[in-house]
């Protein structure tokens, strides 16, 4: 194990709802991204709207300095945002890869797992009120040690919520 000070349980710091409204210039940018970036589709890049308003509203919140590692960097904690829409957080083999080469590299410390409430398949739109919520900030270590194998797939999860959590 390469962390073990934080307990195992499922939710330990679940934030209250909070209410955002999309930014337009959020939506300006992923669109514009859209048309050059490997996403799967435009509305994976929705999930990036947390990060996003954390860079720009938090003091404390720097750039990332390595992209494919980490989404921002606060004090000595180098955090990838994951969005979770179930109770699981669901990661390719790709992604276990390189997490693990950027823990070992110290790019990567935490995991901050979030959701949208009543998400849908809808693209966010400019001044659209969404209800997000931070579910936990979790050393990567942990979440890296404690991955299951998919049955599903070729990838692995980690058990965000478990039944009791899920409202």
């Amino acid at each position: 194990m390469l962390f073990t000070r934080h307990k195992m349980s499922s939710v330990k710091r679940r934030s209250k709802p909070m209410i955002l409204n999309v930014p337009e210039e959020f939506v300006n940018t992923q669109n514009t991204r859209a048309k050059s970036t490997n996403y799967s589709n435009r509305k994976n890049m929705d999930y990036e709207l947390l990060e996003w308003i954390h860079l720009r509203n938090n003091p404390y919140a720097k750039p990332p300095t390595h992209y494919y590692y980490h989404d921002l960097i606060e004090g000595w904690q180098h955090i990838e945002y994951k969005h979770v829409s179930g109770k699981y957080l669901n990661l390719t083999l790709t992604q276990v890869n390189r997490y693990k080469q950027a823990v070992t590299q110290d790019l990567l410390t935490h995991f901050r797992l979030w959701q949208i409430k009543e998400n849908n398949d809808n693209i966010l739109k400019p001044n659209q009120k969404v209800e997000v919520e931070v579910i936990d900030t979790i050393p990567a270590s942990i979440v890296l040690d404690n991955l299951k194998k998919s049955q599903y797939n070729e990838g692995y999860y980690y058990v965000v919520l478990d039944n009791n959590d899920i409202e």
